[in-house]
């Protein structure tokens, strides 16, 4: 610590400073010599907050100074570096030993990240007279929260995570000094409405109810902290804490989800400089959907959510029923996350979440491939006679019911994917719209390929494909040929992905049609009623250029016929020169010899 704060260029400020120089895998420090410098650093900032809420002088605090500052970044690293090399129950307790130490020391680099004067705490004045930023707090914090979510993610299941976040909880409660400091134990407060960290809330025993409450009492205050202060510049430090949140919402049952989803769309409702970060939104969108989607019992409601705030400001394809769209004045779902620098951006994360449903289907489809037939044979050929307007599948077989669930997880798909295909989506969103919508049409193709008879949910989505869905994944083909034509020399290898996509889910739409058409004579159900010849295919007609060749051939055209006319005529006078030339001549002379 003392050669870092005369310039780094001791190995422990330039390990500290930057990593560059000495590696951290090269752990100088033991684990307990590692944990006993970070618990020293907390009760040292502990004692501080306590005189200052006193009003008493300050003990000193050389670890949290510019010239200590290094010594704390070592040993961060050192303790992750042991705690990866233990396993088993070694691993674990290392672990439940370095958590609450870090997130004590994240939080109090997160105060003075987003305290305003913090600034001026961080410039000295060298003996030139000049100002040098002697510590930077941002980058400490995000050293020790890349820490965490390192102990977070090495834990190998539920019960073992639980039992590693349970020292948060019991850190807050206890206020020790080995865990949160007091004054970062009483500010960690959350939204109305919620268990906050200073109400008296019933223990939670089960490892997601453990999970749960470190983060809502943790976690989710210090991310509400960090995004608080559009001045702050703390929009990295607020981005591992996403991912932290995100880790842990992973172990959390679908009963758990909906109240931690609902304070992610609290979030994304925020407008606040970091909060409308790209990288940031995207994780933050990213959460809410998931968890409202395992909330829901797989629902697409969220990302369809999503769909439709990014074609606000992505604008609306005209269709059929809109030719002339009007841009709206004010957002859908006023999710002031989202705007136009990151739409394109956030909507890839709706899509992957629509993907994700599309290949749980197929997924479905498979064993339903397998389990089907003896279904039906076991139900006495009960499903081969289909009934007007109501399912002809015998209730009493899982097979059935799990067909039936596949057919409406389908059918809720529509409303995301027509919001999809209404929006002038570009470049990877674009992309992957399209590999969204091949990989659905297939689907749907396996799906009535292995039905025996025709009830309403298959009438549904026919009915749905034919008046609105295929109409307008043709209107955002036109689109994206449009939008091909103009960026082919910027992005040609987005151009070649492009020329291959769209002639796939071309094929996937006429093949699921004809498939109709072949269904509609088996079981004698009229299925194309609304249909109609499409007009987009894997390549478009372009009349101005027709116009132009038509001219160019009928220029070549007249001047061939001219050609043919000078030809015409020099033929003719050569005939007459010969016969006005006299017998004997020179000519005739040499032509006999």
């Amino acid at each position: 610590a003392g050669g870092s704060s005369k310039g780094g260029k001791s190995g422990g400020g330039a390990g500290a400073g930057g990593s560059k120089a000495i590696a951290p895998s090269t752990a100088f420090l033991s684990l307990e010599s590692s944990v006993r410098i970070i618990r020293t650093a907390c009760a040292a900032a502990e004692q501080a907050a306590a005189a200052r809420d006193a009003h008493e002088a300050s003990p000193d605090d050389d670890l949290h100074q510019p010239h200590g500052e290094p010594l704390l970044r070592f040993a961060v690293h050192s303790a992750q570096r042991n705690h990866d090399a233990l396993q088993g129950q070694e691993r674990t307790a290392a672990a439940r030993t370095l958590l609450p130490l870090l997130m004590a020391e994240a939080d109090r680099a997160a105060t003075a990240a987003t305290d305003p004067t913090a600034a001026s705490k961080d410039v000295e004045t060298t003996k030139g007279g000049k100002e040098s930023a002697s510590r930077d707090p941002r980058p400490y914090t995000v050293v020790l929260l890349e820490a965490v979510e390192a102990l977070v993610r090495g834990a190998p299941d539920r019960a073992t995570l639980a039992s590693i976040v349970s020292t948060l909880n019991t850190a807050r409660e206890n206020g020790a000094a080995a865990a949160l400091p007091a004054g970062a134990a009483a500010s960690l407060t959350s939204r109305p409405g919620r268990v906050g960290a200073g109400a008296q809330a019933a223990p939670c025993t089960t490892p997601a109810g453990v999970i749960s409450e470190a983060m809502r009492s943790c976690l989710e205050p210090l991310f509400v902290r960090l995004v608080a202060d559009d001045t702050a510049p703390t929009a990295k430090e607020a981005e591992v804490c996403m991912r932290i949140i995100r880790a842990l919402g992973v172990h959390l049952p679908a009963e758990a989800c909906q109240d931690h989803a609902d304070w992610a769309l609290e979030q994304c409702h925020r407008q606040t400089g970091p909060c409308c970060m790209t990288g940031l939104a995207r994780s933050l969108v990213a959460h809410w959907i998931a968890l409202s989607s395992r909330g829901q019992a797989g629902l697409t409601t969220s990302a369809t959510t999503v769909l439709e705030e990014v074609r606000h400001h992505m604008c609306q394809l005209p269709t059929d029923d809109d030719p002339d769209p009007e841009p709206l004045d004010q957002a859908p779902h006023s999710l002031l996350t989202i705007h136009e620098a990151n739409a394109n951006a956030i909507a890839i994360i709706a899509l992957d979440q629509l993907d994700g449903v599309v290949t749980d289907v197929e997924r479905a489809l498979v064993v339903l491939k397998r389990v089907l037939p003896a279904a039906k044979g076991a139900s006495g050929g009960a499903a081969a006679q289909p009934t007007q307007g109501e399912s002809a599948l015998p209730p009493q077989h899982p097979a059935f019911e799990l067909e039936r669930a596949t057919l409406q997880r389908m059918l809720d798909l529509e409303p995301a994917l027509l919001t999809c295909t209404t929006t002038q989506l570009a470049g990877s969103s674009a992309e992957h719209a399209l590999r969204c919508l091949e990989k659905f049409y297939r689907a749907l193709g396996s799906a009535f390929t292995i039905a025996s008879s025709m009830n309403h949910l298959h009438e549904r989505i026919v009915e749905l494909h034919w008046q609105r869905l295929s109409r307008n994944i043709y209107q955002f083909l036109s689109y994206q040929a449009q939008n091909e034509q103009e960026y082919s020399g910027v992005d040609r290898k987005r151009t070649k992905r492009e020329v291959r996509l769209v002639p796939a889910l071309v094929f996937r739409i006429e093949q699921f049609e004809s498939l109709l058409v072949r269904i509609s004579k088996k079981f004698k159900v009229d299925l194309t009623t609304e249909m109609r010849r499409s007009t987009a295919r894997d390549f478009r007609i372009n009349l101005s250029k027709i116009e132009e060749i038509e001219k160019e051939n009928e220029e070549a055209l007249a001047q061939s016929k001219s050609k043919k006319r000078r030809g015409k005529g020099k033929a003719a006078d050569d005939d007459d020169a010969d016969a006005e030339m006299p017998s004997g001549s020179p000519e005739e002379v040499d032509d006999d010899e």
